[in-house]
């Protein structure tokens, strides 16, 4: 099954937006690592986005702003795990190689240069997997070293090594709140475990091979992602989900690995996301992106039959949700969506930023009818623009309103509003007739008349005459629109005819109808109307407007009566015809 990423229950935006305590951060690890967000209910408008993306691009560590990446320099090869953006500087943390094969230099950059080399005590193999920005600007990161053939976590601050958490195999995650550093990671009797401003402050009963992959503290609760390893199945990793020291989820897993390579985790409100993949199976190759809504797994779309891709790091901004990991780019609301070119690349961390730059939207104008007037105005604008549009009537005409959607918007000639989206209106310089008719003189009708397009009116019919007869339906050239008495409904741009249908209730309409007809239709004067079996009582033709312009009565006697309209002007009538059995009406063209 496939996540739809349309749920209100997503939050649009985290709580470092707001605090500067709450910042998203990403983890990556080469084997298996988690990430975690915490977002927290806040609103905010509708502004322009930039999408950053941190990971390796051809070999060379790469950041990408809108699909658009900056190699970063890193000697023979490096990537990017982890970027954030703090008070609109980028910071990213990976590593690079200065020579093929060459020993793991950990970096973090500020803006595509150089901020610090971070100390590893001329460790063997180094790795930094999260970064994350302090609320007095203080530049955090997690991850570890080796020395003499032992892996050690390691916590830096500003590029240098800080002192406490001892034990340590390795660091995941680093989170700072209320200036207390929350770090994430393994012991070396590999235990899951969550270190506080240096000092172990929960453990986790993971049985065997337990790793903290994340932490976030919202509201002075941590959450921690962790899986664990099933002893004599080293492949076989369950995650779970902490609240403090209480277990809040138990991930499920299809295949027969939950390994995750960097999974994402969101706390809003009482539900938890987490991003990350499964092996599909023991012996299979590949992986299986995943994300998990509190305990319910659903796949990640993937063109790859045997990826080597998982999701990696999640970011939610406004309503749209965005995955890093996919085959060369994002999942952006589930949907694969490449960055250009056949470059390879591999993305390992998201983050999406309030723009400096609003967005920008078109106003798009017409004129109806086109020869009437002209409209000034439109153009391409940014958010939060105030733009005025005009109308602007030739002599024959005066302008009516402005429309958009069919819906009248504002009736004076200059519109003004503030631009938040792309609009397209029309500047109307026309009234329409609204010729509101009854097929039966028992039926009484009202709400014609010339209107404005694009308001709302509403047409009656009633049953003028006692008697069993009934309301059947409105309709408009022939098809049925409502069956309701009393209809209302937007003024179209054009004229229009709504006839309200009655019938008797001991007949049923088609005997009425049957064996009366009307032609030559359209004609040039001459009409003829054959009674067939009935009796014709009297005739009325009327125009648009509902004007009597014909009446003819007794014509009893008659099988067929020939009717002259000559003299009538070019157009459309409507003809009604009153039989002993009720009222038939006929539209005609006059040519």
């Amino acid at each position: 099954m496939i996540l739809t990423f349309n749920n209100k229950n997503f939050l649009v935006m985290e709580k470092c937006i707001k605090n500067k305590e709450m910042r998203r951060f990403s983890i990556f690890n080469l084997q298996t690592s988690i990430c975690l967000l915490v977002f927290s209910m806040f609103s905010f408008s509708i502004m322009a986005q930039d999408v950053y993306v941190g990971g390796e691009l051809n070999g060379k560590a790469a950041v990408w702003k809108n699909g658009v990446p900056t190699t970063l320099p890193s000697g023979s090869s490096g990537c990017i795990y982890s970027v954030i953006v703090d008070n609109g500087n980028v910071y990213a943390t990976g590593f690079v190689r200065e020579i093929p094969m060459g020993p793991s230099i950990l970096k973090v950059w500020k803006d595509g240069v150089e901020l610090y080399v971070l100390d590893t005590e001329d460790a063997t193999q180094t790795d930094s997997y999260s970064v994350f920005v302090s609320g007095n600007g203080d530049v955090y990161t997690a991850g570890r070293i080796r020395l003499n053939g032992v892996y050690i976590g390691k916590v830096w601050k500003n590029g240098i090594i800080e002192p406490g958490y001892e034990n340590s195999l390795g660091m995941n995650s680093v989170f700072v709140s209320g200036g207390d550093v929350y770090v994430a990671g393994t012991t070396t009797d590999t235990k899951a475990t969550v270190w506080k401003n240096g000092e172990v402050h929960l453990t986790f009963d993971t049985d065997t091979y337990g790793y903290a992959k994340s932490v976030a503290v919202v509201d002075n609760i941590v959450y921690t992602a962790c899986y664990r390893r099933i002893e004599d199945a080293f492949n076989i990793c369950v995650p779970h989900v902490y609240k403090n020291d209480t277990l809040l989820y138990a991930l499920e897993s299809t295949g027969s690995s939950s390994a995750m390579l960097p999974l994402v985790l969101y706390v809003s409100e009482n539900d938890v996301y987490v991003a990350g993949h499964e092996r599909p199976g023991i012996g299979e190759f590949g992986k299986v992106p995943k994300l998990w809504k509190n305990d319910l797994a659903f796949d990640l779309p993937t063109t790859i039959p045997d990826p080597t891709f998982g999701a990696h790091s999640v970011y939610k901004f406004n309503d749209d949700v965005y995955v890093a990991g996919a085959p060369r780019g994002l999942w952006i609301n589930g949907i694969i969506t490449p960055f250009s070119g056949d470059d390879f690349c591999i993305t390992y961390s998201v983050f999406v930023a309030p723009s400096d730059t609003p967005p920008t939207y078109d106003v798009i104008l017409y004129s109806n009818p086109p020869e009437a007037g002209e409209v000034i105005g439109g153009g391409t604008f940014a958010y939060g623009d105030v733009v005025t549009v005009s109308g602007v009537p030739t002599p024959d005409y005066e302008f009516i309103n402005w429309l958009e959607d069919g819906i009248e918007i504002f009736t004076g000639s200059e519109y003004t509003f503030t631009v938040t989206g792309t609009r397209t209106l029309t500047g109307n310089f026309e009234t329409y007739d609204i010729v509101i008719l009854s097929n039966t003189s028992y039926g009484i009708v009202s709400g014609g008349g010339n209107y404005r397009p694009g308001i709302e009116i509403t047409a009656s019919a009633t049953v003028a005459k006692t008697g069993n007869y009934e309301f059947v339906n409105w309709t408009k050239d022939g098809v049925e629109v409502s069956t309701d008495a009393e209809y209302t409904f937007i003024t179209p741009i054009g004229d229009m005819e709504l006839v309200a249908n009655f019938r008797e209730t001991t007949l049923d309409i088609e005997e009425i109808n049957s064996g009366v007809e009307v032609y030559p239709n359209p004609t040039d004067g001459q009409l003829i109307i054959d009674n067939g079996e009935l009796t014709i009582d009297n005739v009325e033709i009327f125009d648009l407007l509902g004007k009597t312009v014909f009446q003819l009565s007794t014509l009893n006697s008659q099988l067929s009566t020939q009717i002259d309209i000559s003299h009538l002007p070019t157009g459309v009538y409507f003809i009604q015809i009153q039989t002993e059995n009720g009222m038939i009406v006929r539209k005609v063209v006059k040519n």
